[in-house]
């Protein structure tokens, strides 16, 4: 989570200046990180250690804690919708550089760092592009950042609780 919120923070800032507009050909120019806003997948894993020793632990009849099957409700409740965003934000990647790589001429002189002139066109005027960050957007921003933004607080509550447990004298 340390690295990949703040990425998609910048990323929502950037897509949501670039859909609302008007972006130049200046701006793109300037924009480094404009080139590569669709096109850049970072991947991840949540940390979930522990997870499948304690749904384990919970189907046995004799172990019923409370704070143990609060932790597996809310590790189900993430993983998969985290899991499923994240998912669909990889495939978009991979098919916006399928989709460069099938019908764009300057697709290989974008990637050796080349900004050639139907490029900058295509970003600057094509709705094409606009529509593509804007559908990154509601997707990895939107969607996938709050989604992380929340199991990061609720992290941190669970991580609470079990030190609250852990304290000498505590008992459920």
């Amino acid at each position: 989570m340390g690295r990949i919120i703040p990425y998609y923070e910048t990323r929502e800032k950037l897509a949501d200046s670039i859909v609302k507009g008007p972006f130049t050909r200046e701006n793109y120019e300037e924009c480094n990180d404009c080139h590569s806003i669709i096109t850049t997948y970072v991947p991840f894993k949540l940390n979930d250690k522990g997870y499948g020793q304690l749904r384990s632990f919970n189907q046995s009849k004799e172990n019923r804690d409370s704070l143990a099957i609060e932790l597996v409700q809310f590790y189900s409740g993430f993983i998969d919708v985290i899991d499923e965003i994240s998912s669909r934000v990889e495939a978009d990647t991979y098919e916006t550089l399928e989709h460069w790589r099938n019908t764009q001429p300057w697709f290989a002189e974008i990637l050796s760092g080349k900004l050639p002139e139907e490029y900058l066109e295509y970003i600057t005027n094509d709705p094409e592009y606009r529509n593509r960050v804007a559908f990154f957007n509601v997707i990895a921003c939107k969607n996938l950042l709050p989604a992380l933004k929340q199991y990061k607080g609720q992290a941190k509550l669970a991580l609470e609780k079990i030190d609250e447990r852990l304290l000498p004298g505590s008992i459920e």
